[in-house]
């Protein structure tokens, strides 16, 4: 035992073959538990699971930082019988599969920690989580972590804290209504919110039952510059919430109503009036003032405060925009503070400073200027198609957006947002695809997603994701798709960095069979990666987002560049034209980040990596094996020419032990394993 504090910490070193029982037996030996009065609980989306003895430590798939709960039972023959003040024990596993053992004899040990995060006690928050880092992601007995609490009070520097001992950023709330950036915009904490879309993990159209995204929770608590910072961060203005309203729709204010507007293309070319609070900086001295941009007049006014422009009073300064020649962000120079963020506007007589203590304020003021400047400059801007109703998009007899119960947003695709709905009259549920046509047409995509229903409404193929209906309104389309619970191959590899070369062999099978129904009917997939394929609940592939597709002729070629970096072909990136020949490329790069756990010739650097695809030698890892990299150097052939053919690679001896025509047939059992429990 380590003893701290008056509480003990037993630290185990195992590894993942061990049993469960093997760990009882050494909290025994211990803790002197019999092992046959030990529980040991894994708790997996609110549901306690129960580790059986006979199971690994791997079967098991404990995700690092987690908890197990161990709680002593009396001596009898059910589960159910616990003593009155059973003795709960936290077990964490580390990212170098160590296991540590935090006894707990209180029913809520954890209870002052809480108190001390809503109290804002930056000092007692810091040295709970210097002695126990797990506090960051255990959950109140109100529900809530850490970092709901401290986003709540709008604690910029405890969010900093709790986010630096690997807090979940976009964790919810045990009854899944909120998330930390759900309450800062509730509350309209500018820097909280500002700091929280600066991480890179964070999900800013974070999807829940009760309050939509962020975004519906900044529009309806009226919080005009948090708003501007959401859609700054490229914030969803088009998904709808579970009552089917867009944020635009809960707007409390016309303020916030008309930046939506702009941002929905539902208003003319002229910019939005604009005001907030900004610092002016001399070499001296600052001072805070209230800045107004006036894009109609041409004018940046200031006032000594909010209050005074309210009232009328004159501005102490004003800038003519016709004399600015540049707005943009700067360094503020000798005496500058690094939590301030500066911007300066340079006119033909003088140069003026400003800064803000929120780095999205300094580039909304820098935006909006430049926007101000190019409508006095009368500068054409796009303008959008309306939202007529296309015929070229399919449609499904009495369905429409009513005939289902939004359940929750479960990702985005290349055009659109993904929804996990259920059918009001059979209670099915399914993946709704909503894609907004202004959205659409504004980015040219509107092609890709007419493509993508037509493609997916013919296919029957038991590894391609089945289409159920389509529909549309004035404003959507939609695609209902079958849903896959599992997630995606990317989410597989994420969670065990490659996979045994059994279970990748029937996976790049499966996809081989989804690949050859395409090209029987000339169709070219063109973006094949982990991202674009789905996991179905019995753990088997679905191709899905066709966005970028193509029907061909049976000797043409495509000639457009399309697809992922990493994942990009040879001839793509040379432009010499895509055919069926670069979906077998794709199989390669798939089969190699299976076996491997990375991509082929993969670089951090994007210039390097394309480099690397067109010229570098293929190098694999040791464990790849001997045949599997004869198959990959196939496939991944930088000539085209030189690939396999779809029946060529299904006679390759990597396949020897695969029945194609059973595979094909789709009556497949479940696999036999679970590689990790989770259901999207």
């Amino acid at each position: 035992f380590v003893k701290s504090r008056g509480r003990n910490t037993l630290v185990f070193k195992l590894e993942d073959s061990y049993s469960v029982y093997y760990l009882k037996t050494l909290i025994q030996s211990q803790l002197t538990i019999p092992a046959s009065e030990q529980v040991l609980l894994f708790n997996n989306q609110d549901i306690e699971v129960v580790l059986e003895d006979d199971t690994t430590l791997f079967q098991n798939q404990i995700p690092n930082r987690s908890c197990i709960i161990l709680k002593r039972i009396n001596d009898s023959h059910s589960r159910s019988q616990s003593h009155e003040e059973p003795s709960t024990m936290i077990l964490t596993v580390d990212r170098l599969r160590r296991y540590s053992l935090d006894i707990c004899t209180r029913n809520d040990p954890f209870r002052g920690f809480f108190e001390n995060c809503k109290a804002g006690d930056y000092h007692s928050v810091a040295r709970d989580l210097e002695y126990n880092p797990q506090l960051s992601g255990i959950y109140s007995t109100e529900g809530w972590m850490a970092l709901h609490y401290s986003a709540f009070i709008g604690s910029k520097e405890l969010t900093e804290l709790i986010l630096d001992y690997d807090a979940e950023v976009n964790a919810l709330t045990r009854d899944g209504k909120f998330s930390s950036l759900h309450l800062s915009c509730i509350q309209g904490h500018l820097g909280v919110t500002d700091f929280l879309l600066s991480q890179k993990s964070i999900e800013v159209d974070l999807f829940t039952e009760e309050n939509g995204t962020p975004l519906h929770c900044a529009c309806l608590s009226g919080h005009f510059p948090i708003v501007q910072l959401l859609l700054l961060a490229k914030a969803n203005y088009s998904i709808e919430n579970s009552l089917r309203q867009l944020p635009v729709e809960l707007a409390s204010n016309n303020e916030i109503r008309a930046l939506l507007n702009k941002y929905m293309g539902e208003t003319s070319d002229l910019p939005e009036t604009f005001e907030g609070e900004l610092s002016t900086s001399s070499r001296f001295h600052s001072k805070k003032v209230w800045g107004v941009l006036k894009p109609l007049e041409g004018l940046i006014c200031f006032f000594s405060s909010k209050t005074a422009y309210k009232e009328g009073k004159s501005a102490i300064s004003i800038i003519d925009l016709k004399q600015v020649r540049e707005a943009k962000r700067c360094k503020g120079g000798f005496f500058s503070n690094k939590n301030q963020f500066y911007f300066s506007i340079t006119t033909s007589k003088s140069k003026h400073l400003f800064f803000s203590d929120c780095e999205n304020v300094a580039n909304i003021w820098v935006r909006n200027i430049f926007a101000a400047l190019l409508f006095k400059q009368n500068r054409k801007k796009l303008h959008l198609l309306q939202n007529d109703y296309l015929e070229e998009f399919p449609f499904s007899p009495g369905i429409n957006y009513h005939s289902f119960e939004v359940l929750q947003q479960i990702g985005s695709g290349n055009f659109g947002t993904v929804y996990l709905v259920k059918k009001k009259d059979t209670s099915e549920k399914f993946a709704l695809k909503s894609m907004l046509k202004e959205r659409l047409v504004k980015k040219n995509y509107m092609k890709y997603a007419i493509t993508e229903a037509n493609i997916l409404k013919e296919i029957e193929c038991p590894f391609i994701v089945k289409l159920h209906y389509c529909f549309q309104t004035s404003r959507s389309v939609y695609l209902v798709m079958e849903h896959c619970p599992r997630g995606t191959l990317a989410d597989l590899l994420q969670k065990l960095n490659y996979l045994p070369e059994t279970y990748a062999r029937i996976y790049i099978a499966e996809l081989i069979i989804a690949i050859e129904y395409l090209h029987e009917r000339n169709v070219i997939f063109r973006d094949l990666k982990p991202e674009n394929i789905l996991l179905d609940k019995n753990w088997h592939i679905k191709l899905v987002d066709f966005g970028l597709a193509r029907e061909i002729e049976e000797t043409a070629l495509s000639k457009s560049f399309c697809g992922s970096p990493a994942y990009l072909s040879p001839e793509m990136l040379n432009k010499t034209g895509v055919g069926k020949k670069t979906d077998i490329y794709g199989i390669g790069c798939i089969l190699f980040e299976l076996l491997a756990g990375y991509p082929p010739y993969y670089s951090d650097d994007i210039s390097h990596l394309l480099h690397r695809i067109s010229n570098a030698k293929l190098k694999f890892p040791k464990y790849v094996k001997s045949v599997a990299r004869d198959l990959l150097k196939q496939l991944l052939d930088r000539d085209p020419q030189n690939r396999p053919g779809i029946g060529d690679l299904k006679q390759h001896q990597f396949f020897s032990e695969v029945d194609w025509n059973y595979l094909a047939s789709g009556n497949l059992p479940n696999f036999d394993w679970k590689p990790y429990s989770c259901e999207l």
